[in-house]
């Protein structure tokens, strides 16, 4: 294991004990060190929204998961990151957006996987 995926693995763990511990602001400020420093990763992108989510900061999550779009990739229309992606609309006020989302989500899954799906939310 490299240095690079054990300092990752850490920080995450951090960062998730951290969100337990009810502090999800210093969750938020660590993930965005993470990237910053460049780790690059999902699952840094998941806890730093989720974290801005908890500390009742919506629209800070939807810039984070924009940023992230815009700097490394698309998320999947398959990605769990969906649903996340789909509360900080829903939390954002845009409840249109969070179904289209859930839906869209769900259909792809539907098709890979072969049966339904659809989150509970969304229909």
């Amino acid at each position: 294991m490299t240095n690079n995926a054990l300092s990752s693995g850490l920080i995450l763990r951090l960062a998730h004990a951290m969100l337990l511990d009810g502090r999800p602001g210093n969750a938020a400020i660590l993930a965005d060190t993470a990237q910053a420093i460049g780790m690059k990763s999902e699952k840094i992108l998941a806890i730093k929204a989720y974290a801005l989510l908890l500390a009742d900061e919506a629209q800070s999550a939807s810039e984070a998961m924009a940023e992230w779009e815009r700097d490394n990739r698309e998320i999947g229309p398959a990605s769990p990151l969906q649903i996340l992606k789909a509360i900080i609309q829903q939390k954002s006020g845009d409840e249109e957006a969070a179904r289209t989302i859930l839906i869209r989500y769900s259909e792809t899954v539907e098709k890979q996987m072969g049966g339904p799906h659809l989150p509970a939310a969304a229909a």
